[in-house]
């Protein structure tokens, strides 16, 4: 419901509100189940600062620059919170650690 009320009260393409909308989906799976943790978050981090950079600051050096005046602080939180999942991995309850023990488990066997 979000999307619908952005698209009716800025003008956004319809095109980028519909890869927005399965990038988001995607990644927001893949980092749920633990599948591809790494390439999902740095796809998020990526996301959330093009979402900053080109919505909230806008390439403006006055008094919009700073995060808490121009309501752009949740963006950068999430960018550099993925950027942290990304370059740290998912931990020891994801699919991947359970798809290389399988992997394993057959090439020994």
């Amino acid at each position: 419901m979000l999307y619908l009320h952005l698209t009716v009260h800025r003008k956004y393409s319809v095109g980028l509100l519909a890869t927005r909308l399965l990038s988001d989906l995607k990644c927001g799976l893949c980092l749920i189940l633990g599948f591809q943790t790494r390439i999902a978050a740095f796809l998020s981090s990526g996301t959330m600062a093009v979402a900053y950079i080109q919505f909230h600051w806008a390439f403006q050096f006055d008094e919009n620059f700073f995060p808490v005046i121009n309501h752009g602080d949740a963006a950068i939180l999430y960018c550099f919170l993925f950027l942290f999942i990304a370059s740290k991995g998912a931990g020891k309850w994801c699919l991947d650690k359970i798809e290389n023990v399988n992997t394993i488990a057959k090439q020994e066997n």
